[in-house]
């Protein structure tokens, strides 16, 4: 796990081979540790190793004794590591993770859509800029969108290019960016689209009380 964490922080590319076969660990510090070095590392040669290892995940089965966590944190990792590298042949396994589904969580989902947007950076693919729209816009009760994800989605239709979605985007988030992901998100992707900025909210004030040490007059 550290001699992983380490040689990803130094970009030691030569790592990366070995990395790959420890995606058959089932540790799951190793897990976690080498998909987050795989990823840093975005060695082009690793991406089918990364895939097989993803596909793998997905199909299952888990074990229950290394946690759901543990499973859909290394593959945002992995599928991160994909996006990176604009590995195409990951795209039907992405595309998987776009609906709802209580097999994955927002960590999982939201990589796959972000690793779906450098895919496609720069070139739009309308399907799935619609499919995004659709997770961006879903404030149905119940079940409730991930935020992440739908903040994701705004983040992937920016990175496409995909001005088709303007429309749609200025109606969410209306002439004032309020101080949360799922509006910045929106601002990034139209500045990205259009080069403009949309206004930001003022900043919010905070107050806290509880201190050891308070004014009596407060």
């Amino acid at each position: 796990e550290q001699a992983a964490m380490l040689l990803a922080a130094l970009d030691h590319k030569p790592a990366a081979p070995r990395m790959a076969e420890l995606l058959k660990s089932q540790r799951p510090e190793v897990m976690i540790a080498i998909g987050w070095g795989l990823r840093n590392l975005a060695v082009p040669e690793t991406a089918p190793a990364i895939l097989e290892a993803a596909e793998q995940q997905t199909k299952g089965p888990r074990d229950p004794a290394i946690g759901f966590s543990v499973y859909e944190t290394r593959i945002a990792h992995l599928f991160e590591a994909l996006g990176l590298m604009h590995y195409r042949p990951a795209e039907p396994l992405m595309r998987q993770y776009i609906p709802k589904s209580e097999m994955h969580n927002e960590e999982s989902r939201g990589a796959a859509i972000w690793a779906l947007g450098h895919l496609y950076a720069g070139e739009v693919n309308e399907d799935l800029a619609t499919l995004f729209m659709e997770r961006a816009t879903d404030d149905s009760a119940e079940p409730v969108e991930y935020e992440f994800v739908r903040a994701m989605s705004l983040v992937s239709i920016g990175r496409m290019q995909a001005v088709s979605q303007l429309d749609k985007m200025r109606e969410l988030i209306g002439p004032v960016t309020d101080h949360d992901i799922f509006d910045y998100s929106i601002r990034w992707a139209i500045r990205q689209m259009t080069g403009e900025d949309v206004p930001l909210a003022p900043p919010v004030v905070m107050i806290r009380g509880g201190w050891f040490l308070e004014s009596l007059e407060d």
